[in-house]
């Protein structure tokens, strides 16, 4: 019995990608994702050791800011989150 195109493997198997360098990519769809919006540019700054702020804008770096993503940390290793925030 042979799968259909649509069958869960074959959706799988359709995300990797193989690249001109003899890599391969995976395809990533995020739904409701946090960063859900247009953009052409990402700045980050780094406000202390925890801290990380992601700022997006739409026309290059002295575009309009579109939103921000703050991202902390429990320590400096970065290793653990401990929240992400966003907003505009």
């Amino acid at each position: 019995m042979g799968m259909s195109k649509n069958s869960p493997m074959d959706r799988e198997r359709d995300k990797f990608v193989e690249t001109n360098d003899g890599n391969t990519s995976v395809r990533v769809n995020l739904v409701n994702s946090i960063v859900n919006f247009d953009y052409d540019y990402v700045g980050v700054a780094y406000p202390d050791g925890v801290t990380e702020v992601y700022t997006f804008k739409i026309g290059g770096v002295s575009g309009d800011s579109v939103g921000v993503v703050t991202i902390v940390y429990s320590d400096a290793s970065k290793e653990k989150i401990v929240s992400v925030a966003r907003g505009v």
